[in-house]
């Protein structure tokens, strides 16, 4: 890990001691290495490769669940409004709301399809250095950072429109 970015970056010391801390020496290490996959293929990349799918498919269901979070709390923050009894301010809200969910969703998902395929081009040199474990997870961080980006600035823009909209209709 030393050898690679990201070791350096984090100052993770280097892996002798890692081993020595661990407990394993570097017959034992030799001996994992030569039982541990098919002539040719680096030992383990197969179970990293799946666990990362395991999470990305996790994070798909973490993004219908906060999808279905942030409907609610929309839905919540019109209801607490329109009990106040104004009836422009519960208006506005609703517009204001249903823009600003749908421009999220709309952003985040849009950011995330744009990025998908340009991540793995990104990550390519982290998943050389780091067995394949290290690319997967870049292309999380990066897909997940896009799509974060592209629903606080989606989000943005539909509270605008939403306001807009309401602007131009209202009486």
């Amino acid at each position: 890990m030393k050898a690679t970015l990201l070791g350096k970056q984090l100052g993770l010391g280097n892996h002798s001691t890692l081993r020595r801390d661990l407990g394993i020496s570097t017959r034992s290490l030799v001996h994992h290495w030569s039982k541990g996959g098919a002539p040719g293929q680096i030992p383990g990349y197969a179970t990293h490769m799946d666990e990362v799918a395991k999470a990305a498919k996790y994070l798909k269901y973490g993004g219908h669940i906060g999808i279905a979070l942030t409907g609610t709390a929309s839905s919540m923050k019109v209801q607490e409004v329109c009990r106040a009894g104004e009836t422009e301010a519960c208006e506005k809200i609703r517009y204001t709301e249903a823009g600003s969910l749908v421009g999220g969703v709309g952003g985040g998902t849009l950011a995330a399809g744009l990025v998908s395929p340009v991540a793995g081009s990104i990550c390519v040199a982290i998943g050389i250095g780091s067995g394949g474990l290290g690319g997967g997870v870049c292309g999380l961080i990066v897909v997940g950072g896009a799509s974060f980006a592209g629903g606080a600035g989606g989000a943005a823009g539909g509270e605008w429109m939403g306001e807009f909209i309401y602007e131009r209709t209202k009486p």
